[in-house]
């Protein structure tokens, strides 16, 4: 199976940030496991 990937570019506690990320990669999962922000947890997943 192929995986699409895009480029996303962003400025992150003032730094900018460039990377290559699955399109189906959610934000929570690119936060932890792309760049190791483990203190970003997942919630209840409401609201």
């Amino acid at each position: 199976m192929m995986s699409v990937e895009t480029e996303i570019r962003f400025k992150l506690n003032g730094r900018e940030v460039r990377l290559n990320v699955p399109v189906t990669m959610k934000t929570l999962a690119m936060l932890r496991d792309k760049l190791g922000m483990t203190g970003t947890k997942y919630a209840c997943g409401e609201g």
